[in-house]
């Protein structure tokens, strides 16, 4: 945060001095921001490392609780501090003033920086960075280096590896930072749309070249991922929902208190306008949920008696009924049942034969045993 301020701080003291003052340093903000969010990844993966967690899921949980805080102070202060603090304001004793006096003009031209240097260099940098890696590690297999195996990226093959072997030595797959940086485009799409509507069109550009490039990813610079198994897309879901309670209050904020089409109300016509639509939005999504839930009743109800099974199951516990079968055993008839050492059935009998002859006389005592069961059920005398 201090980094930044100090940064638009420098930005708003010479901008009259710097050749394209305003985009050089927006640039530089955006620069600033996409190497913090590395160094940030990389301290919050050392803190969760020493928390020495049970299982992948919860290491997963904490590892984005702390990324996302870090990364979202980090990615979206800017932005905050423009929309909501710098008009009218001092920093560093220095007044402060949006570009043209339009704060949303100040967030649009900043906001279109972030997303263009997220769509341009980070892509460039992540389908770069592993050929770049590989090329490196193959220095010391002594292979003939050029600039074709570095932009290839298959300067171990000149080494006669096998597929396997490449595999090896190739960078891993990590689904976790895909996930993570979907997780900053989506907020830049979502959090200030108010301010640029076609934030959504260039968002979408963006995302597919994010496919493009970790789709070449997967099949030529990366290790081949292992199939993990998840019952859903947690905790990614939840990080969704806040991102997008966040850019509901955001947008609400912004069209309130930032834009002039409010500016003649008093402030107190401000907040209960802001509490309106918040309960209007919310009690909208919440009457969605009502309507179409994710997990129909009927689905989360038979989970439940899956899970129940299951645990059963697995703890060895063991289901007692809770009927009272004593009314029954004065009325149920005592039968004798006779008990065999063997099995009828598995006896061994001899291989059958096909005989015309038996098969003939089979058949017509079976008819004779009809006809004689016909005869009775009709009241006529039966003849021997």
């Amino acid at each position: 945060m201090l980094c930044i301020l100090i940064l638009l701080f420098v930005r708003h003291n010479i901008k009259n001095e710097v050749h394209h003052h305003i985009i050089s340093f927006q640039i530089c903000i955006a620069a600033y921001v996409e190497i913090a969010n590395a160094l940030l990844d990389v301290l919050a993966r050392t803190l969760t490392d020493q928390e020495n967690h049970r299982t992948q899921t919860e290491y997963e949980t904490a590892l984005l609780c702390k990324g996302m805080v870090l990364k979202f102070v980090n990615s979206f202060f800017a932005l905050y501090y423009v929309a909501f603090f710098k008009e009218h304001q001092t920093l560093f004793s220095e007044p402060m003033e949006c570009l043209r006096d339009q704060c949303f003009l100040d967030i649009q031209a900043q906001l279109g920086i972030f997303v263009l240097f997220r769509l341009l260099v980070s892509n460039v940098v992540e389908h770069y960075y592993p050929k770049v890696r590989l090329w490196l590690r193959s220095l010391s297999s002594h292979d003939k280096i050029t600039f074709q195996t570095l932009y290839h990226g298959h300067a171990l093959e000149l080494a006669e590896m096998s597929a396997t072997e490449q595999q090896a030595k190739k960078e891993s797959h990590r689904n976790f930072d895909q996930f993570d940086e979907m997780l900053l485009t989506h907020g830049y799409a979502t959090l200030f749309a108010v301010t640029s509507p076609w934030v959504c069109t260039a968002t979408l550009l963006a995302v597919l070249v994010e496919i493009w490039v970790d789709m070449r990813s997967l099949l030529d610079n990366r290790q081949r991922p292992f199939p993990t198994q998840a019952r859903n897309n947690e905790p990614w879901g939840t990080a969704f929902e806040i991102y997008g309670v966040m850019a509901a209050l955001t947008n609400v904020l912004l069209l309130i208190f930032t834009s002039s089409q409010y500016s003649s109300w008093t402030i107190t016509e401000k907040i209960v306008f802001f509490a309106f639509l918040e309960h209007l939005i919310f009690g909208a999504r919440l009457f969605v949920q009502i309507i179409f839930p994710q997990v129909p009743q009927a689905v989360e109800v038979l989970s439940l008696k899956q899970d129940s099974v299951v645990h059963r199951c697995l703890e060895g516990i063991k289901v007692e009924s809770n009927t009272d079968f004593s009314l029954f055993r004065e009325s149920r008839v005592q039968e004798d049942v006779q008990v065999f050492g063997y099995d009828l059935l598995e006896t061994d009998e001899a291989d059958l034969t096909l005989s015309l002859r038996d098969s003939g006389k089979s058949m017509y005592q079976g008819v004779i045993d009809e006809v004689g069961t016909l005869r009775v059920n009709i009241g006529m005398p039966v003849s021997k």
